[in-house]
């Protein structure tokens, strides 16, 4: 059967010489895998990380693999894709949508909110804090946002997603200097202020591996990520 989806590519891979498996999130079907015969001679250029696309396909209903028969790219982000460092935030953006969005399941608040930050980041040169904001917020979608107690909260309880006065007792805490700039994250209201905030490389880097930590921690088969090494290079 004919269908035409809207999709953000999350992942690609070879297949033959001139052919790719295609993942895409869907708008209107959540994450589906294509094969697409001929993508490298065809759409080589816009088949990048989280780029968004109207798809023309077919299913049958007896296999999970669809078959791509066009595709068009509904924006231009050809800067985006080739900028050294945003590019970086795309392959990480895209693994922690993979690992985190469960399959076949439609949520249209995860494509929405994938999208907005795409057009956002195209035109954005205020990135050094921008992996920590999007996990953050990520993990608002996924149902563990993190609460802040009180401004001098220092513990993050991660059994229980809350930046703590007082160490927890009988949970598993994360307690050292970057925790106060996580603190500091979480009670600031406005993305531009999150984005904005002085944060020290070590603590920095730290913050990382402690949210990578926390998603872990709540997500299932959600183990350290392949693209976390050059996020931590790219923005030292």
């Amino acid at each position: 059967m004919k269908k035409n989806l809207t999709g953000i590519l999350l992942k690609k891979t070879d297949y033959s010489e001139t052919s790719l498996i295609l993942k895409f999130f869907t708008l209107e079907e959540g994450i589906q895998d294509f094969i697409f015969q001929g993508a490298k001679k065809k759409n080589a250029n816009i088949l990048f990380p989280l780029s968004i696309s109207e798809i023309t396909c077919y299913k049958r209903n007896d296999s999970s693999l669809g078959k791509i028969s066009a595709i068009q790219a509904e924006y231009n982000f050809q800067d985006l894709c080739m900028h050294p460092v945003k590019s970086s935030l795309l392959f990480f953006m895209a693994e922690v949508a993979t690992k985190s969005i469960i399959q076949e399941v439609k949520d249209p608040s995860f494509f929405h909110f994938i999208k907005d930050e795409m057009l956002w980041l195209n035109t954005s040169d205020e990135y050094t804090n921008y992996p920590l904001y999007f996990l953050l917020e990520f993990s608002k979608l996924l149902g563990f946002y993190p609460e802040s107690e009180h401004e001098q909260a220092a513990y993050f309880d991660v059994e229980e997603g809350k930046i703590c006065t007082f160490k927890p007792q009988g949970h598993k805490y994360i307690y050292d200097e970057s925790i106060a700039y996580l603190n500091a994250m979480l009670r600031q209201k406005e993305k531009i202020n999150q984005l904005a905030l002085e944060i020290p490389k070590r603590e920095r880097k730290q913050l990382l591996q402690h949210l990578i930590s926390y998603f872990s921690y709540h997500l299932d088969n959600f183990n350290q990520l392949k693209t976390i090494k050059v996020i931590e290079a790219v923005l030292s």
